[in-house]
């Protein structure tokens, strides 16, 4: 485990942890994730896109992705593809079974990359990867 945070660290950025401690993940892989349209880099824009609540099983597959609905920042997730960002988290192995809450930030002041946020209590990890934008 502490090879793939390191990995991870490597390929896409800084794992960040501040007044939290480090998450271990058993697998994450990138994931091609567009804005919805060429209209969505359009001005600057950007924070917390969408947050869910995802519930693991003992092997740490995910049983349960459920998207949290904020209010006054409902106006974010149109901009942005989560049909193509949900299946990925889907497709990721936690390190135990659990709830845990991913949150995805991006947006056009985050110059070209989303960051992805997994918590558990106090635990984090976090990734960044290239925004694509639509073709």
């Amino acid at each position: 485990m502490q090879s793939l945070l390191f990995a991870a660290t490597l390929f896409y950025g800084q794992v960040t942890t501040s007044s939290l401690r480090p998450l271990a993940m058993e697998e994450v892989h990138a994931c091609a994730i567009e804005y919805a349209s060429r209209a969505a880099l359009s001005g600057r824009w950007g924070g917390q896109i969408a947050v869910y609540d995802a519930m693991t099983d003992a092997e740490g597959v995910v049983r349960s992705l459920k998207r949290r609905i904020v209010q006054g920042r409902e106006h974010l997730p149109p901009l942005v593809r989560l049909d193509q960002f949900e299946p990925c988290v889907r497709g990721w192995r936690f390190g135990d079974g659990a709830k845990y809450e991913v949150s995805l930030y991006g947006g056009t002041i985050f110059r070209g990359e989303w960051v992805i946020q997994i918590k558990k209590g106090n635990r984090r990890f976090q990734l960044r990867m290239p925004a694509k934008v639509p073709g």
